[in-house]
């Protein structure tokens, strides 16, 4: 949890807080759990910031923010005071106030696959000029892309980019001439987790693309449409995800052409 307490009065002050959760039956609103944690801090007069960042962490306090969430409530009472000593100035219209935002794990299983499909996207003729098409066909004998995936994701899965000439070709699995579909496949591992089932290290996965002559033939039309589909695995039970969880690509490309010794 952060609380930003804005202070527009040339005032500091300290405060103290109780933030309590509340795990309440639904249907009865009876309180089956609860927990209380105390927050105490100086806020600094606007002349020296009209903002202060209170980080409540796993650090911050016994209980923690952590141990309060913990209880998964579903009410939070935040009451408290705040004491003014010393001199300083306000005027009409100034004041304090507190903001709030709770940045919790997200925890859930998934007990069968999910497959996302992205919206079909194309390269328009706009997008690679023809001339722009020829040279492709012209210098280039082949195209070699390395693509290395991070998962630093709980989660595994399998990742497919398909490139077609045809809208309906993207979604035709028996389409197997390769100048009129390419399919990039993906493998993707799932993070090491610690103990708790946090992401400790991301997983490396490596994809290489060749692109044949034949192959290149595909970047002649227009437009090119362009397909991604994402399946996410199973779970064996619990998967743990924080905010900083993520997927890194890096790609390299690779080359070969051949050179028209007519051309200055």
């Amino acid at each position: 949890m952060i609380l930003n307490i804005q202070n527009t009065l040339d005032i500091p002050f300290d405060i103290r807080l109780d933030i309590v959760g509340y795990r309440k039956d639904e249907g009865s609103e009876v309180i089956t759990d609860s927990l209380r944690m105390h927050v105490e801090e100086r806020i600094d007069p606007v002349s020296v910031s009209e903002y202060t960042t209170i980080v409540l962490d796993e650090n911050y306090g016994n209980p923690s923010i952590i141990d309060l969430l913990a209880i998964l409530p579903n009410e939070i009472e935040v009451s408290g005071k705040a004491f003014i000593e010393g001199e300083g100035s306000a005027v009409v219209g100034q004041g304090v106030r507190a903001l709030f935002d709770i940045r919790s794990p997200l925890s859930f299983s998934i007990e069968e696959p999910i497959t996302y499909n992205v919206e079909v996207d194309t390269i328009k003729e706009d997008d690679l000029s023809e001339d722009e098409r020829e040279d492709l066909r012209n210098t280039l004998n082949a195209v070699n892309a390395k693509m290395t995936f991070r998962n630093g994701l709980p989660v595994g899965g399998h990742s497919k980019i398909y490139i077609a000439v045809n809208r309906n070709d993207l979604f035709n699995d028996q389409i197997q001439d390769s100048s009129r579909k390419i399919i990039l496949n993906a493998e993707l591992a799932p993070g090491i987790t610690d103990g708790d089932g946090y992401v400790q290290t991301p997983t490396e996965s490596e994809v290489q693309l060749n692109l044949s002559d034949r192959q290149l033939d595909i970047f002649q039309f227009t437009p090119i449409f362009i397909r991604q589909e994402l399946k996410i695995n199973a779970t064996n039970g619990i998967a743990r995800f924080r905010q900083t969880d993520r997927i890194e690509v890096d790609a390299m490309i690779q080359v070969k052409g051949r050179i028209n010794e007519e051309d200055d």
